[in-house]
């Protein structure tokens, strides 16, 4: 398994990053767009789902245009609405599937629809290419913070898909003193290194190892802060 961390998507339609990721995929390959991370305060309906989500929306064709840039053929490209009732048709999907793209959002919300429609499991034993931009990186660990900001007034924590264990980020790093918070509370409650994505940032955690680009850093390493 390889898993891409972002904190933009947009990142991915940069040159140098499209040489990187594109050598993580093969021409046939199929992706599955989980559509679960959005705010219910934003979308509470199909209808609202379809305006954000669905076919020939803003949010849809950056997607496509991302894939087919990185070599993926238009018709492997597939969405799950969180909105669809067949559940079966969800897993197979996915399982059929050999790269997993998680949006930005909302993660808590994102991990509880998950649980809601039983895809825990299969999401748990995917075995591809995983790639997520801020809540969809967030979610890549067995467990995760969310610092406070606008959409959260309070510091949280929550599960993840558990693909990560050995450390934690801070996603839009921008050295806030909000963030800067958030990141000491999650080193004492987690007690693992943690790496900071800024925007222009991505991570790939392979069987290689870690390996940063761009911005992302190191920010703690064994309960000590040593980025700057």
């Amino acid at each position: 398994m390889t898993n891409i961390l972002l904190s933009r998507k947009s990142k991915l339609l940069e040159e140098n990053t499209k040489k990187i990721v594109s050598s993580y995929i093969k021409k046939d390959d199929k992706v599955v767009i989980l559509g679960f991370s959005f705010f219910e305060k934003e979308i509470d309906s199909n209808e609202k789902w379809q305006e954000t989500y669905g076919k020939n929306s803003k949010y849809y064709n950056e997607m496509e245009t991302i894939f087919i840039n990185l070599g993926v053929k238009k018709e492997n490209i597939s969405w799950i609405n969180y909105y669809d009732e067949n559940i079966e048709q969800m897993k197979k999907t996915i399982n059929e599937s050999n790269i997993l793209y998680l949006p930005g959002g909302a993660p808590d919300e994102m991990m509880e629809r998950i649980h809601e429609k039983e895809l825990t499991t299969d999401l748990e034993n995917f075995k591809g290419l995983v790639i997520g931009s801020s809540a969809g990186a967030m979610i890549q660990f067995n467990y995760f913070h969310i610092s406070k900001d606008n959409d959260y007034q309070a510091f949280n924590i929550s599960d993840g898909l558990g693909y990560i264990h050995n450390f934690s980020i801070e996603v839009h790093f921008r050295r806030k003193k909000k963030q800067k918070s958030g990141i000491k509370k999650a080193v004492k409650l987690f007690n693992r290194d943690l790496y900071t994505l800024p925007d222009s940032g991505m991570i790939i955690v392979s069987e290689y190892g870690i390996t940063l680009y761009d911005g992302a850093e190191l920010y703690y390493q064994r309960g000590k802060k040593i980025g700057k």
